[in-house]
């Protein structure tokens, strides 16, 4: 029925913890659980093998040889997945309910109008203590459409997603998710769910978010920023992929100007300050 998607990389001290609450899960349907480790250097890879051997019925570790970047481990992954509904959990997260998976299938069995369904997460440190509020660029609407992303807003934290299984279609093509970035996948995700049905937003905590600090990060997409401090021009070429996917393969016209113009101004900001530092640096 559902197909669990890992993507882990340099998570030691958290794969456990997040394989531990996805087992943890009561249903009445069976599930698959999907890891993907992106050539990790340090005991990830070897934690991931034991739990594949423990549970070999419902496990499959991919252990890359070498690193793939996260994108394009995740679209391997999506691409093998079998399942009805996808779910997932990246290494350093995990899911606090048990009965996460059976209320969220529960409802798009009863909705399939709704492409997919989210909840609330808890974000916590790297300790597990609790930092407060959601991330802002995760939208709080109950009902979640194409014109509430806005090019980067997403309708919640990927380890509170379940959707149907759109890449058992072939009638799309979905390499967009590497091909967009190599990196980022959650905005191309929540395009192509928003793509092609309503995504709800269910007001109960059953996943945990583990935010990093950008010097001592694991997460794809801190690791990102962490190698990019200056991504404006990127976020916004990012942008206009995600423009013509939508229009070249859903024949669906979409515009975020108002984010590009936003990236576009800050590239700009940016650029002028490194230029007075620089003439600052030479003739004071």
């Amino acid at each position: 029925m559902v197909s669990v998607i890992v993507l882990t990389y340099e998570h030691e001290a958290y794969i456990a913890q997040a394989l531990d609450s996805i087992l943890m899960q009561e249903t009445d349907f069976s599930y698959e659980i999907l890891i993907g480790d992106d050539a990790s250097s340090d005991g990830t890879s070897d934690i991931v093998r034991k739990y594949a051997q423990a549970y070999p019925q419902t496990i499959q570790a991919f252990i890359r040889e070498q690193n793939l970047g996260a994108t394009r481990n995740l679209y391997d992954l999506l691409k093998r997945a079998r399942g009805k509904y996808i779910a997932s959990c990246e290494g350093d997260d995990f899911w606090s309910d048990p009965q996460k998976l059976q209320i969220q299938v529960d409802f798009l069995e009863n909705q399939p109008e709704h492409s997919g369904c989210t909840h609330i997460v808890k974000v916590i440190d790297e300790s597990g203590n609790s930092l407060g509020s959601e991330p802002k660029w995760i939208c709080q609407k109950e009902h979640y459409t194409l014109k509430d992303f806005k090019g980067v807003y997403l309708p919640g934290q990927p380890a509170s997603l379940v959707h149907k299984n759109f890449f058992l279609d072939e009638s799309h093509d979905y390499s967009i998710i590497y091909r967009a970035n190599t990196m980022i996948a959650d905005r191309t995700i929540s395009l192509i769910l928003a793509l092609q049905g309503p995504i709800y937003r269910m007001d109960r905590i059953m996943s945990c978010y583990r935010r990093h600090e950008y010097n001592d990060s694991q997460s794809a997409t801190a690791v990102f920023f962490q190698k990019n401090q200056y991504v404006n021009q990127m976020q916004i070429e990012f942008t206009r992929r995600l423009e013509h996917y939508a229009k070249e393969e859903f024949s669906v016209h979409v515009s975020f100007t108002r984010f590009k113009l936003e990236q576009f101004v800050k590239a700009k900001i940016r650029a002028v300050l490194r230029a007075v530092s620089s003439i600052w640096r030479r003739y004071r």
